[in-house]
């Protein structure tokens, strides 16, 4: 019995797996997938450009 609940298991990851990398591929596609937060130009706000 303990073998395949293993079997089972390997079986619903590899479809999780599966289901998110095509949820990250329509993101690319759409250009949904968000920006990571970029760092401050702290010269250009010291400097009173920004």
């Amino acid at each position: 019995m303990q073998n395949d609940i293993v079997m089972k298991t390997m079986f619903i990851a590899k479809d999780v797996y599966t289901y998110a990398q095509e949820g990250i591929e329509l993101k690319f596609k759409n250009g949904w997938f968000e920006e990571p937060p970029q760092m401050e130009n702290r010269t250009g706000i010291i400097k009173g450009s920004e």
